[in-house]
This record gives structure tokens, sequence and C-alpha cells, in this order.
């Protein structure tokens, strides 16, 4: 597993297709989703490894309920008893273990084909529970990781929520509300399309820096004018 330093404060977690991140603002680390089931021992030893000391992790966000997400997630509470925070309308299918809920697939041949095999594989698929002791709602500022503003950004799941980190000069942790790459892109599922499409709006409108993915690569500079040149135009 990779440890990048994206800023002084900003760490991103490599895990091949998903990427978790890490905020350390001096006293606790903040971990901003987990990868997938059996990955906490390598991201405590990949903090350990960068000489950010893993006993200092007291706090896991969480984007939204799939398992690339959350897999990890109830071994790293029982290993740090770090607080876990997910928005209030994901938080009881977190503390049960589920992983998905009907969705459609985005509008790209690769949803259309792929979409249907990931349900009927996963859809009844639990995990283990992991108690949420933080549950949030738009517009709530942690004063944790230098300050961060908790953006409800649904559409991906109905409870998704991003993470602009206002100490980093508005880098925006986006979870799957959107995919990186060149420009930014559909996630691959939505469970409310309609919502999904307002909300890439809606980051054209925000004030973002940086744009940091889960999947796909980051966008440096100057991010909402690349989310209002994607999506301003889509009427659905």
């Amino acid at each position: 597993m990779k440890l990048i330093q994206r800023t002084e404060n900003l760490y991103e977690l490599s895990m091949g297709m998903i990427k978790a991140f890490l905020i350390d603002n001096g006293r606790d680390l903040v971990l901003i989703d987990t990868g997938i089931k059996g990955k906490a021992e390598a991201i405590l030893r990949a903090i350990d490894k960068a000489a950010l000391d893993s006993s200092r992790l007291k706090h896991i966000l969480i984007t939204h309920l799939h398992s690339d997400h959350t897999g990890s997630l109830h071994d790293l509470k029982e290993k740090t008893s770090a607080l876990v925070y997910a928005h209030n309308l994901e938080a009881n299918a977190i503390e049960e273990g589920k992983i998905l809920r009907d969705c459609v697939p985005a509008p790209s041949l690769m949803s259309q084909i792929s979409v249907p095999l990931i349900l009927k594989m996963n859809k009844d698929k639990r995990i283990m529970g992991t108690t949420v002791d933080v549950r949030l709602s738009d517009g709530d500022f942690l004063a944790i990781g230098g300050g961060i503003r908790v953006v409800f950004s649904p559409g991906h799941t109905i409870g998704h929520v991003s993470f602009l980190l206002q100490k980093e000069q508005n880098i925006l942790i986006t979870g799957d509300a959107a995919w990186g790459g060149k420009k930014p892109g559909y996630p691959l599922l939505f469970e409310d399309l309609n919502l999904g499409i307002q909300t890439l709006k809606m980051l054209g409108n925000m004030n973002i820096s940086m744009a940091l993915f889960s999947h796909g690569k980051g966008i440096p500079k100057e991010a909402s004018p690349q989310f209002r040149e994607r999506f301003s135009r889509f009427q659905q």
C-alpha cells in the first residue's frame, strides 16, 4: 500500500482501484474511508512506516456505505477505538453491515454492462456492522483535521457526503460523488440519478481548489470550473 503526500497535512492511501485519505494536523489523525475488507493492518502499517504513528488515529470519516469504502471499517475501529462519522441517511445501513442498495447505471456503456452484474453479486451481501458514533448532516463543521466541512452530495447513494478541508485551501475529498481522470466523470452507479446530476452541478458552483477522488486521478487546481464545464449543460 502506498501513502502519497499530497499537501503538507494530507496523504493519499492508494489501494489499487480505491483510495482512502489521511489528514495529519499535528495531533490526531483523521482517516477518510477504509478501503475493501482486509486492509486494516496494511493501513496502520503504512501510517507507521511514514512515521505518522497509527496510535494517533482517532477519527474515521465515511463517505458512504459501499464495501470498497467501509470494508475495513470494523477492523480499524476494533484496533484503534476511533470515532466513526457518517451521514444520518447512511448510518443505519453501516451499522447493519449493508454494502449495496438498489441502484441504476450511470450514463456510460461500462456502467450499463457492469452494474447489473454488481447488483446480482452483491445486493444481499453483508459485512460486519460498525457503530456510527457521529451522525452527520449537510454543512456540519468538524473541528478535527484542521477543520472539515460536511458537503451533502447525494445521488451515488442517498446519504453520500464529501468533505471540504478548509485549512487545506478548500480541497474537496469527493468520495464517489464523481470519479477522476482528465476531467471529472460520473461514478459507476447511482441510487438516484437525478440527485446525482444535481450534486455534480452543485460541485461546479462551489469554491473548490483541488478535488481528490476515491477512484481516478485528482484535479490539482481550479477544480470547480472543470465540474462546471463537464456538467452544467446536462439536462436530466
